[in-house]
């Protein structure tokens, strides 16, 4: 069951991949254009010399090293230039229920005969695949640690896996899905050895926070939740505590010291925001309040849904119900008497608080951002699911009563992703 779960989310991986026009993901152009510029000035940028990057922003470069080879055996041009890739600007995308597509694609483009930046762009979405593939057994295999049965770890992985965004996330290039690969790795480790924590499991937690960090700035509120845990510990904590900053240091410490080299502080933060124009916090911009609750319901639309540039969302009567869902999910988690979920409850308000403080910085409320906790998440949703189930005392689930579960799921989704999403995304073809 578990192996035909991960077989069906792995095809809907390659079908978002597929099925998505390439550079209609929030960002991915931006994201490309970075592959491209390292791939072809083999270095990184400086954002003291804006005009040298052609748009692009500085990001740290672990996500964007395995996608260079795939650009340059394509010679895949950069996105500027327009003669090569064919691909124009929609100046009407703003017009929501109208057109939804960033840009123009070609008919040539929608019958799957890519030009090679199309090629690239489809394989390195491939990586991306693999990273979201690997998300999913990491949430079934942290769920195992805490349930007994697989029930319940293969539903917490269908509850990741088929959830649109998810899939949405992990079939385009975006920093993020890697981001949340090592989050996700880092959760597995914790909730696996528990309190038996010794040098080695330590120098490999301080490793996987620090390419988190290189990986994308908000991999560093990583840092805080690890060395909590190994704090709790009852042997050898500052010994643990010394090793895992010494990996880290290992790992991450030259892009800090680059950082504080160029632009005189320990993060680019600073000057990404007066690169992008922002002049003010946006709680300051909008209100507290107003900023309150454009942070809170913004996160829980772009959870599920919010494709593309324009974007794409569900209709509100299916938001309505899932969030009945999770007030069930949390209200069973409230009965249940895990004592294990408390160190999980505290990661996920640890990491919201400081989702409010970024995000009072830039403007952005997008939910991408809070994937990292996916796998505490999952596990309480199922956990709270799992106690109304049985103290309702609603029939068993037997194995063919899950298998038919994920094929109805799977088809769900991939019918949305058809006649939906990406026809949105595609748009009107005109040439």
């Amino acid at each position: 069951m578990a192996r035909l779960a991960l077989v069906l989310v792995a095809a809907e991986l390659v079908l978002w991949n597929i099925f998505t026009p390439i550079f209609e993901s929030a960002d991915e152009s931006t994201y490309y254009q970075h592959v491209y510029f390292l791939a072809h000035e083999k270095r990184l940028p400086n954002l003291n010399f804006p005009p040298e990057q052609g748009g692009v922003m500085s990001y740290p470069p672990t996500y964007y090293l395995p996608l260079i080879p795939i650009l340059l055996v394509f010679d895949a041009p950069s996105i500027y230039d327009l003669a090569s890739i064919q691909l124009r600007s929609n100046h009407r995308s703003g017009l929501r229920y109208t057109n939804f597509n960033f840009f123009i694609h070609s008919s040539r483009e929608l019958k799957w005969r890519w030009n090679r930046q199309e090629w690239a762009v489809h394989l390195m979405r491939l990586v991306a695949n693999g990273w979201g593939v690997g998300t999913i057994i990491l949430v079934y295999m942290a769920a195992k640690q805490l349930f007994k049965g697989e029930k319940q770890a293969i539903g917490a992985s269908l509850w990741v896996g088929f959830n649109p965004m998810f899939a949405h996330l992990n079939s385009t290039i975006t920093v993020i899905n890697l981001l949340i690969f090592l989050a996700s790795l880092m959760w597995y480790w914790i909730l696996k050895w528990r309190d038996r924590f010794d040098w080695k499991r330590s120098f490999i937690l301080g490793g996987v926070v620090g390419l988190a960090t290189i990986t994308k700035t908000t991999g560093l509120l990583l840092l805080p939740i690890v060395v909590t845990r190994l704090l709790l510990t009852k042997e050898n904590r500052i010994r643990n505590l010394l090793v895992l900053v010494l990996s880290f240091s290992l790992v991450s410490g030259w892009w800090f010291i680059r950082n504080i080299a160029l632009y005189g502080s320990l993060l680019d933060t600073d000057k990404v925001v007066a690169t992008t124009g922002t002049r003010a916090f946006m709680a300051q911009q909008m209100g507290l309040i107003n900023y309150w609750v454009g942070f809170f319901t913004s996160q829980w639309a772009t959870f599920w849904t919010g494709y593309g540039w324009s974007t794409v969302y569900f209709p509100k009567i299916i938001l309505g119900v899932l969030f009945v869902s999770i007030v069930l999910a949390g209200w069973g988690v409230a009965k249940s008497d895990k004592k294990e979920l408390r160190w999980l409850i505290g990661g996920i308000v640890f990491w919201l608080a400081m989702l409010i403080v970024v995000h009072a910085r830039f403007p952005a409320f997008h939910a991408k951002d809070f994937y990292p906790m996916i796998i505490p998440t999952s596990i309480l949703v199922i956990t709270g699911w799992n106690y109304l189930w049985w103290t309702w005392k609603l029939p068993k689930l037997g194995k063919y009563g899950i298998i038919y579960a994920v094929v109805v799921l799977f088809l769900i989704n991939v019918t949305y992703l058809l006649l939906d999403v990406s026809p949105k995304l595609f748009g009107r073809q005109s040439f």
